[in-house]
């Protein structure tokens, strides 16, 4: 039997009373971002899951009590996020312990990790069962994918601010009626991304017992009926919230207090497969959501209209990967989309919307 090899191994943490605030994993962050100047640049430079990088640092920022970090509207080149001075006093702390007690200057590990090999991207916005296929063709196509259902007003800030390089979005414009279009033009986001044409999907209310729209919003509004609502940021709470508030105005209620009158208006979930789970437990009588989530739970759908789910792409991300995200939208996407319930094509699916 061989001997053991021994080998020692040292860790330096930065303890603040008495808990580990900032590791070697964390400071390397701290490291990547002061340097690349993109949260999404750091996690993927060192390898790690861009969810894993925020966690690491909203526990460093609530142990230590001060913002480490601070975003800034463009991206990389554009803005980005860069370290505060309470962000470049603990990495200059942890640099100078380093060492003094390795003795040798601190170098993150760069392109480490289990997917080293594999780029990472952000994908964040609105819950979608056919953004779900993307994601998996862009896998297969060698981008390792991060995803986050924050909304679609939560994934255009993040794609706003650098922290993703797509975002989902369904976001219609009242005075126009058109979707994505307009807020991409009032953000000024021209300088920072790219709009590609997606695909459109029935959304309405679901429920176990047939409704018309208009017995389902007056129920809601009376009080009559208990709603499971989206997360703020959500298309389908601003489309919501729009019926809601015209309903309101005709029933003789001010728009505004329309939220106080809706039985489980602040019972919120963040995807559309949840809405439709709530419902069909009985924790709720009705809720907006995809054609889609309500026929795989069985319940009854009442349309309230096609909505337009489009793909807004970080310029950098586009410039070097929009030719194999545009493929994969045509070639994996597109072909399933007959197969989904309440989906359709529409027209100029995979078009560069505004260059």
């Amino acid at each position: 039997m061989s001997e053991p090899r021994v080998k020692p191994v040292l860790k330096l943490v930065l303890m603040v009373d008495g808990r580990e605030a900032v590791d070697e994993e964390t400071a390397s962050l701290l490291y990547m971002i002061d340097e690349l100047g993109s949260i999404i640049a750091a996690s993927k430079s060192l390898g790690i899951p861009y969810s894993r990088a925020w966690e690491k640092l909203a526990r460093c920022e609530k142990l230590m009590g001060r913002r480490l970090v601070r975003r800034q509207k463009g991206g990389a080149g554009r803005g980005g996020t860069e370290l505060t001075e309470a962000g470049r006093m603990v990495l200059h702390t942890y640099i100078s312990y380093y060492k003094r007690i390795v003795g040798r200057d601190f170098q993150p590990p760069r392109g480490g990790g289990r997917h080293g090999l594999r780029e990472r991207i952000v994908f964040a916005g609105s819950h979608d069962a056919a953004a779900s296929i993307l994601i998996g063709a862009l896998r297969r196509r060698g981008l390792e994918a991060d995803v986050y259902w924050i909304g679609s007003i939560g994934g255009l800030n993040s794609v706003l601010y650098g922290d993703a390089d797509i975002a989902g979005i369904h976001l219609l414009h009242e005075e126009t009626g058109e979707y994505n279009l307009p807020y991409y033009h009032s953000l000024n986001l021209q300088s920072v991304a790219v709009l590609v044409r997606g695909y459109e999907r029935a959304t309405g209310f679901v429920s176990k017992h047939r409704m018309s729209v208009e017995e389902i919003l007056e129920g809601l509004i009376k009080g009559r009926l208990r709603l499971v609502n989206r997360q703020a940021g959500s298309g389908t709470r601003k489309l919501l919230d729009a019926l809601l508030a015209r309903k309101a105005e005709e029933l003789g209620i001010k728009a505004s207090e329309y939220s106080r009158h809706v039985k489980g208006y602040e019972n919120t979930v963040s995807t559309h497969l949840q809405v439709a789970e709530a419902v069909a437990r009985g924790e709720a009588d009705v809720g907006l959501a995809i054609q889609y989530a309500a026929d795989l739970y069985g319940l009854e759908f009442t349309l309230v209209g096609y909505e337009r789910y489009d793909f807004l792409l970080r310029r950098d991300f586009y410039e070097k990967h929009g030719d194999l995200f545009i493929k994969a939208l045509k070639d994996d996407v597109l072909p399933h989309l007959a197969r989904l319930q309440g989906y359709r094509a529409g027209r100029g699916v995979g078009e560069v919307i505004v260059a």
